[in-house]
């Protein structure tokens, strides 16, 4: 899973077309979110039988074997990747079944060569030890800093301690532990935050390109902060739940449109492709060992 979390943007910025790239990105965030959504339906019958989460887990399997028959049968390996090795008949034909025949591959592939002796520079083509070496020089640390500023920032958010403790925030705003005779609500609200989150990233499939990055990221933030200050308020003035429902669920809306994509589309665009792989696992990196000690804080 964190592999598939780092190489799945990675493999999308490098076969996407510049126009469509962060309507594609955000494809990999929908997939994530309509997953999770599933995930929580299919968890439903654990309400009335604990013993459902073994079924749950066979279940799981199966995105897997799709995805490695995909990947082993159809998903061809990326144009650009193919062109740092020297393999220029390969990246030509990857690139026609990524496209096809009615598009001029060749011009691509003209422009996907210069970019790539731009990015190689008068040295050339570099191993992977050099590159995590050139990763912290002070040419790329600007693009290095932004990638960890936003995979963290995503984390900082606090969404997942919020999706570890849904079906309680909805009830009162306040994280307590669930009796068993409580299981089937807290399902039922998780099922309502992830169909929230599904709509919000919708959205931005629609709005990425248009609104630009740094419009959806900021508009996020606001939204959470805002939001955030609501459920407090909801909370220290014991308003009513519906307040506290409303601001939970705009939170997750706000988180869906711009921090839950934004980060990763901008992370794979900010790379210089000479250390995009080596720098984007950086990032990835950061992010998941904020979401482990997110995990255990509120586990």
């Amino acid at each position: 899973m964190g592999q598939f979390s780092l190489l799945v943007p990675l493999y999308i910025s490098e076969i996407a077309p510049a126009s469509l790239r962060g309507t594609l990105g955000t494809c990999n965030q929908l997939g994530i979110t309509v997953g999770l959504a599933i995930a929580f339906v299919i968890g439903l019958p654990i309400a009335d039988n604990l013993e459902w989460w073994r079924y749950v887990a066979a279940i799981s399997a199966s995105p897997a074997i799709v995805l490695l028959l995909g990947f082993l049968f159809y998903v061809p390996e990326t144009p650009r990747w193919l062109l740092t090795r020297g393999r220029m008949p390969e990246a030509l034909d990857a690139l026609k079944r990524l496209r096809g025949t009615a598009y001029d591959s060749d011009a691509e592939m003209r422009q996907l060569q210069q970019a790539q002796q731009e990015s190689a520079g008068a040295s050339g083509p570099i191993g992977l030890t050099q590159q995590f070496s050139v990763m912290f020089s002070r040419t790329y640390l600007r693009p290095i800093c932004i990638a960890l500023g936003l995979q963290l920032t995503q984390q900082l958010t606090g969404i997942n301690g919020v999706f570890f403790y849904l079906g309680n925030l909805f009830s009162d705003g306040v994280a307590t532990e669930c009796n068993r005779s409580d299981i089937r609500q807290a399902i039922l609200y998780s099922i309502l935050g992830a169909g929230i989150n599904v709509v919000g990233t919708v959205l931005s499939l629609f709005i990425t390109e248009k609104a630009g990055r740094r419009l959806l990221l900021s508009s996020s933030l606001v939204g959470m902060a805002a939001f955030l200050a609501m459920g407090g308020c909801a909370v220290y003035f014991r308003w009513a739940r519906e307040a506290n429902a409303v601001a939970v669920l705009g939170y997750i809306f706000c988180f869906a449109f711009g921090c839950g994509p934004v980060p990763w589309i901008m992370m794979s665009e900010v790379m210089p492709s000479r250390i995009r792989g080596p720098a984007m696992s950086l990032g990835t990196l950061s992010n998941w060992l904020l979401y482990a000690r997110c995990y255990f804080d509120f586990t």
